[in-house]
């Protein structure tokens, strides 16, 4: 059974290719086309492994695209263009982080519905 959408967007390319690995294992459909990041489907979550000027550009552009899509930044240091602050150590936790933003956009789709 497939799960959410993840686009993926890590600048280190063995830390991309585990990382697109493991997810496609546990079921997500990967996709590293941003022009792809709408089609058939949005993405729900980005994992992004870029530096903060470049994440944080990635990341306003995607959120245009897709304005309920969450962002887990995938760095090794502190990035704040994130929806989560963890760091590309955490990928054990992968599935954990995912459900976790999948969640906290929900609750604010939510919040702003009942304004």
């Amino acid at each position: 059974m497939k799960k959410a959408k993840v686009f993926l967007k890590v600048d280190d390319g063995p830390l991309h290719k585990i990382t697109k690995r493991i997810l496609e294992e546990k079921g997500y459909v990967v996709v590293e086309d941003l022009g792809n990041a709408e089609a058939d489907g949005m993405a729900k979550v980005a994992i992004i492994g870029l530096n903060n000027y470049h994440g944080k550009l990635l990341a306003d552009k995607l959120r245009e695209m897709i304005p309920n899509i969450g962002i887990i930044p995938f760095f090794s240091d502190y990035v704040d263009y994130g929806d989560l602050n963890t760091t590309c150590t955490e990928l054990t936790r992968i599935d954990e982080l995912i459900a976790s933003v999948i969640q906290k956009k929900g609750r604010e789709n939510d919040s702003h519905a009942d304004k």
